[in-house]
């Protein structure tokens, strides 16, 4: 029995998918402006805050994610890049609006005495600079006079400057980051197990049975599972060790024993200190019928052991 991977289904509660792109997109926007805000008058951390700024659309997604029982994680993913490119879009157009309110409130006098206004000095210097005026012009200049990363109270003439090109780079790696991470925490919300029958998510976690977490051991009781012999895999497994253990979980729906429960294989190390490490090393779903055999064999194992 080789190891089965769990597919979603690609189906999602009516309407919800569409719901869940404008989510994204309007979490996106107002987490943008308030990153934004924050680098301005608080502190800017770089490209800390993308990934800030992607995990909090991620967040949101994976909520809306479950409620609308999404189970299409391209789709998901897809709400989540839209998500995070607006995000991000959104602290460029604070900075630019930030910049243009600063200027124009500096040039106020001399618009006055020119019979201009100061939105259109502003975006003559623009074009003059750089060949574009609004945002495209703004961040043309953005890019030739440098963006610098620095130490807070560092001057000007110290740290890491990106100019040109090279400021330009740095946005798109902004923008991956953000629209990565959210992409990314949609799309494996949108992959969790999910009951058809019952329309709903598996919401149990069933330790089975625990044995020892040498890779010798385990790997005899996943060869075992392979082949559909869960007595013997259930007597391969050893005995827990002071400091590792491997553990068969069943994840499943409680509602019904009609579906397909995964199988995960857990090894954990380092179980007597205050940070244990726990990894999947093996993982199936299981046809109701296999699910039965493995609690049988377990059962009789324990049965035996007791008698």
């Amino acid at each position: 029995m080789p190891a089965r991977v769990y597919q979603p289904s690609g189906k999602s509660e009516p309407g919800a998918i569409p719901s869940l792109v404008v989510v994204c997109a309007v979490v996106g926007a107002v987490a943008g402006v308030v990153e934004a805000l924050i680098a301005h008058y608080v502190i800017s951390l770089f490209l800390i805050f993308p990934l800030v700024l992607g995990a909090v659309v991620g967040g949101f997604a994976a909520k809306r994610i479950a409620k609308g029982k999404i189970r299409a994680p391209m789709a998901a993913a897809l709400a989540g890049l839209v998500g995070g490119f607006v995000g991000q879009l959104s602290v460029h157009a604070v900075e630019y609006y930030e910049f243009r309110s600063t200027v124009s409130s500096k040039i106020a006098g001399i618009a006055a005495k020119s019979g201009q206004s100061p939105d259109q000095i502003i975006d003559a210097v623009l074009v003059h600079e750089t060949g574009h005026a609004g945002l495209r012009g703004y961040l043309a200049l953005q890019a030739k006079q440098g963006i610098s990363i620095k130490d807070e109270g560092e001057s000007d003439d110290k740290g890491i400057k990106f100019t040109g090109v090279g400021a330009y780079l740095l946005w798109i790696v902004e923008f991956l980051l953000v629209m990565g991470v959210a992409a990314l925490m949609a799309a494996n919300r949108a992959r969790k197990p999910f009951c058809e029958s019952c329309k709903r998510w598996y919401d149990q976690n069933v330790p089975v049975v625990s044995g020892s977490g040498d890779k010798k051991d385990w790997s005899v009781v996943v060869q075992n599972l392979e082949r559909g012999d869960f007595a013997a895999a259930v007597a391969a497994r050893g005995q827990v060790s002071p400091k590792t253990a491997s553990t068969i979980v069943l994840e499943r729906c409680s509602q019904c024993d009609s579906h397909d429960p995964l199988l995960d294989l857990k090894v954990t190390k380092a179980l007597n200190t205050k940070k244990p490490q726990t990894s999947t090393v093996y993982r199936t779903l299981l046809h109701p019928d296999d699910a039965r055999a493995l609690l049988a064999a377990v059962e009789a194992t324990r049965a035996k052991a007791a008698s």
